[in-house]
């Protein structure tokens, strides 16, 4: 796994905004967003946006495209077609010829009303629970097939996403804890989120997630937004895996407080494998004075979050985690200053060795006992890796076109979780951004 997902917030942030623009955006105005939690759409109409972006650190990858949209009345039509060359994790990575790879990492149609986003294509929602990477959904993912929906009535917010996460046929458990048992089957993304904004300066959100799998048909049931996945996985489903958010965010004066927490699984009695709670926390604050703005986070998620005991139900999509980066068996602190066009970052972070592609530590299929269960250990496992990075960046606008550059040091302590491997990498990033207004009148 690259490190490039460490050093920025997401693979394309000429395309991707992180969600601290929204947060910057409540500082400034008088109240915090109805649709608080979730970005509905872009915010231009009727454009061209050509970019390219050059990336080098752990490694080097140069990306080239443009996204197209275009609008009538209530309806959107949205596209991105890139080029990109060089190597690394970010998609699209199969290449052609072992030279370049291609691909859309964003199309769909959007519709949208006062109270209304109706939401298809190959794509992805950003929710805005956090500043920058939200624990629901990461914006590090290739683009997803979906359906997504949110309604608004008054201070009340549901939004509804099914996305299909492809087909699967392996082992049902790892295959280095029973290779024997082996599964066919389709996987589906579900998520809905109802958010919930009391006062006009106060935003609550609850939002669960599943994983759910069908041999054959479809369900049409996973489309409603109303009732708990969890009541009927209890009642109707095999078990399923389920995730809960539960975020906050609290606007005074120019200041923001928000936090999320997630809930993977809650042992609310004693478990024979020993298995502990997976729990995630995202805590931070926004501070505006001046002209200056203050960005302090901190980031704690035990060991086997996001992972599960059957492959398919890992919350994965292909070989990309689904929630925060990296995911789970970390903590982190991130500050970041802004003025004008600069901007200063700092983060580190401890990394311990498990992840959800991690095998299940427990064999459901055999007797629990002290060699199938639980370790003891439920943060920081094995060999820890520590990163601290330092970065400079500037953006700056002129005329139709946006310019965004970063460049710093990161420092990896027990680099690839190999004890004593200590490196350096410099850090560099930049990108060039048009954006062309065009004319979609009838002539």
């Amino acid at each position: 796994m690259g490190l490039i997902v460490f050093i920025l917030s997401n693979y394309y942030p000429f395309l991707y905004d992180e969600p601290l623009v929204e947060f910057k955006q409540w500082i400034e105005q008088d109240s915090i967003s109805i649709n608080y939690g979730v970005r509905l759409n872009n915010p231009e109409k009727n454009s061209i946006q050509p970019f390219v972006q050059y990336i080098s650190d752990t490694l080097t990858h140069t990306t080239a495209g443009f996204t197209g949209i275009l609008s009538k009345n209530n309806l959107s039509v949205f596209f991105t077609p890139v080029v990109s060359t060089g190597n690394g994790r970010i998609y699209p990575y199969r290449k052609w010829k072992n030279k370049i790879s291609g691909g859309f990492i964003n199309s769909g149609i959007n519709f949208k009303t006062k109270n209304l986003s109706l939401l298809i294509g190959n794509t992805r929602v950003v929710f805005t629970t956090s500043p920058f990477n939200s624990p629901i959904l990461s914006l590090d993912t290739p683009p997803i097939p979906m359906l997504s929906y949110t309604l608004k009535f008054g201070g009340l917010t549901i939004t509804q996403i099914t996305g299909y996460l492809g087909f699967y046929s392996g082992t049902l458990y790892a295959p280095d804890v029973n290779p024997s048992d082996t599964v066919d089957i389709n996987r589906y993304l579900l998520i809905h989120r109802f958010s919930l904004r009391p006062y006009r300066n106060l935003g609550l959100g609850f939002t669960e997630i599943s994983i759910a799998g069908y041999n054959g048909g479809f369900d049409p049931t996973i489309l409603n937004p109303i009732g708990i996945y969890y009541v009927k996985q209890f009642n109707l489903w095999s078990n399923v895996n389920i995730i809960w958010n539960f975020d906050a965010v609290l606007k005074i004066k120019k200041t923001i407080l928000y936090a999320n927490l997630l809930i993977d699984d809650f042992q609310y009695e004693e478990d024979p494998w020993n298995e502990p709670a997976h729990m995630g926390i995202n805590t931070g604050i926004i501070h505006k004075i001046n002209n200056y703005t203050f960005v302090l986070e901190y980031n704690m998620f035990t060991r086997w979050v996001y992972g599960h005991f059957y492959v398919w139900q890992r919350y994965t999509y292909g070989n990309y985690p689904l929630g925060m980066e990296p995911a789970s068996d970390f903590e982190n602190l991130i500050i970041k200053i802004e003025r004008g066009i600069l901007a200063f970052d700092f983060e580190y972070r401890k990394k311990g060795e498990t992840s959800p592609f991690t095998s299940w530590p427990v064999d459901y299929t055999r007797p629990q006992g002290s060699e199938n269960s639980f370790p003891e250990n439920n943060f920081l496992s094995g060999v820890v890796e520590r990163n601290a990075s330092i970065r400079l960046a500037l953006l700056k606008k002129f005329n139709n076109y946006e310019l965004f550059t970063q460049a710093g040091v990161l420092y990896s302590k027990n680099h690839g979780h190999i004890s004593g491997e200590n490196k350096v990498f410099p850090v560099f990033l930049i990108c060039l951004k048009g954006i062309f207004k065009i004319s979609m009148e009838e002539k």
